[in-house]
């Protein structure tokens, strides 16, 4: 399983957007960022999305807007399905002028052109919004002559009532260190995925880094929203989970092929995480398999 840090959005050619309708259930995605705009709908199920340290549960009917270069991680402990919408930051510049000079508040932020998300108004304008998101879905499969016309044109009005109620101006200052420290969190967060088998000490990634020990922690949690233990051992979790739906390996292989020398620890991480231990996951996975 690849773990996405950086992670490369796939454009559609006609569209010049990522969109796509997906069902997961058990799932856990570690905190990463792209350079894209997303927008995550819940059809069904719940959600838990952290953006930084923000956590906010999603239900059906909620959407969520991560911002490019926000740092996010998701995950769903039963069944979801999510209409997910990416779009790349080199359209939004080209369609908006002065785009980059600002970013989207969320839903858990208060809006200032809103008021209050209990307002009549907001809950007119996330009517709005979730209508069109879902006649973006519909135009998207049922693919009709010229559909990449009407997507568009929705396309266009979303971002339209986005850029009016949600849009928040940003110091151009504050974006070039962002920027440069998302880039060498980049870094960072590529060392682990090539290195998270391994015992990676604090002193080793500092100097990795280029910090001390004690810088490097508060800029890791700073920027990530937890630990970098905490951050490497959820790697190396959904590693580990990937396995046991995948294969009939023994438990002890498959945590020492993914780093995990704690088993404690490890069944502590999992248990918090799954609501289950290992063992039930992997009947919950093999009932899943017999009835699709």
């Amino acid at each position: 399983m690849h773990q996405s840090i950086h992670e490369e959005i796939p454009v559609s050619e006609a569209l010049e957007v990522n969109f796509r309708i997906y069902e997961d259930s058990n799932h856990l995605v570690p905190n990463h960022w792209h350079d894209s705009l997303e927008v995550v709908y819940l059809y069904q199920g719940t959600m838990k999305v952290t953006i930084a340290d923000k956590a906010s549960l999603l239900n059906q009917g909620d959407f969520i807007l991560i911002n490019s270069a926000d740092i996010h991680s998701t995950f769903c402990e039963a069944y979801v399905k999510v209409l997910l919408l990416q779009i790349p930051q080199t359209f939004l510049k080209q369609a908006i002028s002065g785009f980059e000079q600002g970013r989207f508040c969320n839903f858990y932020q208060q809006s200032d052109a809103l008021n209050t998300h209990a307002s009549p108004q907001f809950q007119e304008i996330h009517s709005k919004i979730t209508q069109l998101l879902l006649c973006m879905g519909e135009a998207f499969y049922q693919k009709q002559p010229w559909y990449s016309l009407h997507f568009k044109s929705l396309l266009y009005e979303l971002l339209f009532l986005l850029m009016k109620y949600f849009r928040q101006e940003i110091n151009p200052a504050l974006q070039v260190k962002t920027a440069k420290n998302l880039k060498r969190l980049e870094g960072i967060l590529n060392y682990v995925r090539d290195h998270y088998q391994e015992s990676v000490s604090l002193t080793e990634i500092a100097e990795f880094a280029g910090l001390t020990p004690e810088y490097f922690c508060r800029f890791f949690k700073k920027y990530m929203g937890q630990t970098f233990q905490e951050y490497l051992n959820t790697v190396r979790l959904t590693h580990v989970y990937e396995d046991l739906a995948e294969t009939d390996l023994s438990l002890t292989t498959i945590l020492g092929s993914h780093g995990f020398t704690n088993y404690k620890l490890f069944m502590r991480m999992f248990r918090n995480t799954y609501h289950c231990t290992p063992s039930q996951m992997r009947k919950i996975l093999s009932g899943k398999d017999k009835g699709d």
